[in-house]
């Protein structure tokens, strides 16, 4: 079963012009008693063409966002939910209003939490939402989608959701983009094991069953993986193939992410002139198209380029511009990345105050996105900056060495909260231990087995500090392999 709209039974069209050729002494000839039904066959007359049209849109924009090109599907979401309401179908047009706030996502200003909150209370109140499964998976899929950019614990509860929701309704399609989805989650939750296994699981199944939206959206989560791990020749092979796949069939229009992606890794690569060359096209289209966004995005990479060509203060200048961007979207997890660069640029530049700051931000938006990989990191990054201005003696309360939890040589320590959050370094107790302490025995893969979706709690030393992965890149490129062992088939050249 796939999702679509759910067709009326239509009667045979009435010959409207025998109606109106009528002159008007024949409809004052009608009984006063009878003239409103006769209004209402008129009227009726009129309305009933606007079903099959109606169901035509909505058809047609489904068909553009099942190849996940939501933007070029909205004008046909708006009409047809126009159309529904005008009709009185409240199913249909709820199920065309869902496809129009996630095709206007980035042009309606509105931040993705804000929708995504909206959306979570229409699951719980909306009667029509509770009782109709394919309609309630719908607006399921809408919302993994807006989480996806937000929090990881939400997108894992939306997308467990539509598994369980395609799996009742025996939808085979969604049950494995579903599993695509869940792959992210388990990425960023550090369940390398279980991302290699879902993506690689979802991308055969949509292979197999020749779904092109599938295998592009599969191809770009991988290559997403892999530009985490900066492993950017493996990367730009999936990004080619989803673009090679996109270019047989138009309706998926331009590949936003797949070139988002296609370019950072040139740029890690240091091919920056085929690079510049790209995000200018990247940011023309996103801006045509209006996808803050995106646009969002391609700032972000044209800084990276300027920062490359050791252009700081051209780099900080467009981050500040992808900053503005991000923060009136609610793009939290872009914010993260935008700030981590910043610091980077401002530490080269001698500015510590500026980067202990950024850092600090960096470590709050990562927080929020739920990405526990990068959580450590971006506290080690802070605390190592505030171990730097002087900022860490008679702060922490730490009396001795044995106050402080030791770590693996790859491990860092943080705190982890009575509400189960992190809580950053204590830069004092980071010094302590760089200067006197030794190592703390627990490996970095007994950290993984133990790791919760708040985070490592069973870890926890009694004092409530927690020892960590750090270099997340390293550690997850040696244990990721997806480009070898998921389907390596996939790859042409």
């Amino acid at each position: 079963m796939s999702v679509g709209p759910r067709m009326k039974k239509q009667n045979p069209p009435k010959e409207n012009g025998k109606l109106m050729s009528r002159p008007m002494g024949v409809f004052n000839a009608v009984s006063p008693l009878l003239r409103p039904m006769a209004l209402l066959i008129i009227c009726s007359s009129f309305g009933e063409p606007q079903q099959p049209q109606a169901n035509e849109l909505l058809a047609k924009a489904l068909h553009l966002a099942d190849l996940y090109n939501w933007a070029d599907a909205a004008p046909a979401f708006t009409e047809a939910e126009q159309l529904f309401v005008a009709a009185g179908d409240q199913r249909n047009a709820l199920y065309a209003k869902l496809g129009r706030i996630r095709s206007n996502i980035e042009r309606d200003q509105h931040t993705l939490p804000s929708v995504s909150a909206q959306l979570g209370d229409a699951l719980d109140d909306d009667p029509l939402l509770q009782k109709d499964k394919e309609l309630r998976m719908f607006c399921l899929i809408v919302k993994g989608d807006i989480d996806t950019e937000t929090s990881t614990g939400a997108m894992r509860k939306d997308w467990e959701q539509v598994m369980a929701l395609a799996q009742d309704l025996g939808d085979s399609k969604w049950q494995y983009r579903a599993l695509a989805q869940l792959s992210m989650a388990a990425f960023y939750d550090a369940d390398l094991e279980t991302a290699r296994k879902n993506i690689g699981t979802a991308l055969a199944a949509a292979t197999t069953n020749g779904d092109i939206g599938g295998q592009i959206r599969s191809l770009t989560i991988i290559a997403g993986a892999l530009l985490h791990t900066k492993m950017y020749e493996q990367s730009l092979a999936y990004t080619a193939n989803a673009n090679k796949i996109a270019a047989t069939t138009p309706d998926t229009g331009y590949q936003f992410t797949a070139q988002e992606m296609r370019i950072e890794a040139l740029v890690g690569l240091g091919q920056l002139d085929t690079a510049q060359q790209a995000v200018d096209e990247l940011l023309m289209r996103a801006r045509d198209a209006r996808r803050s966004g995106h646009e969002a995005i391609g700032i972000t990479l044209a800084a990276d380029i300027e920062e490359a060509r050791n252009q700081h203060q051209s780099a900080l200048a467009k981050l500040d511009q992808a900053k503005t961007v991000g923060e009136s979207a609610g793009l939290t997890r872009l914010l993260a990345d935008v700030y981590a660069r910043a610091t980077k640029i401002h530490q080269k530049s001698g500015d510590l105050e500026k980067a202990e700051r950024s850092a600090e931000l960096a470590a709050e938006n990562t927080q929020l996105s739920g990405d526990v990989w990068a959580v450590p990191q971006r506290l080690q990054e802070l605390a190592e900056l505030q171990v730097a201005r002087g900022r860490c003696r008679g702060r922490s309360g730490i009396r001795s060495c044995g106050d402080i939890p030791r770590c693996h040589d790859r491990q860092r320590f943080y705190r982890i909260g009575e509400d189960g959050r992190y809580h950053g370094f204590e830069p004092s107790l980071f010094a302590a231990f760089r200067a006197d302490c030794g190592p703390f025995q627990r490996s970095a893969q007994s950290l993984r087995h133990h790791r919760t979706s708040s985070g490592p709690r069973s870890c926890r030393p009694p004092c409530g500090w927690v020892c960590g992965p750090v270099g997340s890149e390293a550690n997850r490129a040696s244990d990721l392999s997806i480009a070898t062992e998921t389907d390596g088939g996939a790859i042409d050249g």
